[in-house]
């Protein structure tokens, strides 16, 4: 088994949420070079090009959800956004993220419970890799409250836990209740190396146009 497997399963085999935040922080010095070389994680890259067909302007506000060592920031940077934010519930992630200088504001914030940004304050929201077993689709809800009417929000998920957690039957609800529109589903790449697929999707927030 390689790193990289052995990095996933134990990823996996977490249960409780004091473990999955003692995880991140203990793996953060180590977890770009994990996940990029060993894994082959491409999702970052590739939820930044998806979120730029959808977003002409470059100077729009939008926050990293679960931004972790700061990946899909630095791929958005790359593409010219330049007022990124970024949440994480890792301290030690954010340590790393900040490093790579491209956010504005980094703070402390938990996907499973209220992170304490007001309702809608950015007009994008961005996040990679987070959802599945342990932010499941309820959270959701706290992503897209904090975006305001007619902004967008894409985020991936390892095909695995799209189907098996409840995701797709979350974005069809989401859509029947017109709380959002979807633009864009599709397959993609997602651990390259592990040969892992995952699912990109990206919403409008608020109800489809009359």
């Amino acid at each position: 088994m390689g790193k990289g497997r052995e990095f996933l399963d134990r990823i996996y085999a977490l249960e409780d949420d004091g473990d999955v935040r003692s995880f991140y922080d203990e793996a953060a010095e180590n977890y770009d070079e994990i996940l990029l070389a060993q894994v082959g994680y491409v999702s970052p890259t590739i939820c930044a090009q998806t979120m730029a067909r959808f977003l002409d302007d470059k100077n729009v506000r939008l926050v990293d959800l679960g931004c972790g060592t700061g990946l899909a920031g630095e791929a958005l940077a790359a593409l010219g956004y330049s007022h990124i934010d970024g949440v994480d519930f890792s301290t030690e992630m954010l340590t790393v993220a900040q490093a790579r200088g491209c956010y504005q504001r980094l703070s402390v914030a938990d996907l499973n419970s209220d992170t304490h940004i007001p309702e809608h304050s950015y007009a994008a929201a961005v996040s990679v890799g987070v959802f599945g077993q342990h932010v499941l689709p309820d959270a959701l809800d706290e992503a897209i409250r904090i975006v305001e009417p007619g902004g967008i929000f894409c985020f991936s998920v390892n095909e695995r836990a799209f189907e098996g957690d409840g995701f797709r039957a979350k974005v069809d609800t989401l859509v029947t209740e017109n709380r959002a529109t979807c633009l864009s589903l599709a397959k993609e790449p997602y651990h390259v190396n592990e040969k892992i697929d995952g699912w990109v999707c990206l919403l409008r927030i608020g109800a489809a146009p009359s």
